[in-house]
């Protein structure tokens, strides 16, 4: 007990600071938990991505010294100077063109590789007359394709025009030359039906020569 200047006296609880209310101080202690796991957490995080990327360069790293091109500009520089009197591809590219352009009803369930027909089962049985009718008007309409597919075939070296310039780049003579090679399988098979098997033959080696003139692309 102390007397004040008053000479009042005043009791020690009187005399001690307000205690802060209990729900303030667990307001208090909330908030400093929450800031420590924030910051405990973002630590965490830089150390992740510290981590990762170091993994990742490791990775790219790997991947330059097997040959592999890690960016846009790799890619490019991958991509075959070839002469264009040496260029499969531009004969290629010809042939696309002329595919693309032909009007000819795919639906129709009769021209196999072409449209929904089914060939037989057993390989051993002929294509119904029907079937192998309906294929040959459709190779008729085709014979320039297929004379500049079998031109391109000679020659040995190839790079399309279309270069990747982007990982969003559209590569649509991959598209044209599948729809050539099925150009092709359609016609070793009515050459192979029609007992022409030399041709048979000549069609199976352009079709090869075509996927080989996909090999430089650097993206398959």
């Amino acid at each position: 007990m102390s007397d004040d200047i008053n000479g009042s006296h005043i009791t020690p609880e009187e005399s001690a600071p307000p205690r802060p209310p209990r729900q303030r101080r667990w307001k208090g202690l909330l908030w400093k938990t929450i800031l420590a796991v924030l910051i405990l957490t973002a630590a965490v995080g830089t150390v992740w991505r510290i981590m990762r990327n170091r993994d990742f360069d490791r990775a790219l790293e790997a991947a330059r010294e097997a040959g592999f091109a890690t960016s846009v500009e790799e890619i490019l520089q991958m991509y075959p100077v070839v002469p264009d009197d040496q260029n499969a591809a531009l004969v290629y590219e010809k042939a696309f063109e002329l595919l693309s352009e032909t009007d000819v009803e795919r639906n129709d369930g009769l021209v196999p590789f072409i449209s929904t027909a089914q060939l037989p089962e057993d390989p051993r049985e002929p294509l119904p007359p029907e079937m192998l009718a309906a294929s040959r008007v459709y190779l008729e309409k085709e014979a320039e394709v297929l004379a500049l597919l079998h031109e391109a075939s000679r020659l040995e070296l190839a790079s399309y025009s279309a270069k990747m310039t982007s990982f969003s780049t559209p590569i649509t003579h991959l598209q044209d030359a599948r729809a050539c090679a099925r150009l092709l399988s359609l016609a070793a098979l009515v050459e192979a039906e029609s007992g022409n098997s030399n041709v048979a033959v000549e069609r199976v080696r352009d079709s090869l020569a075509l996927s080989r003139s996909l090999r430089p692309e650097p993206y398959l």
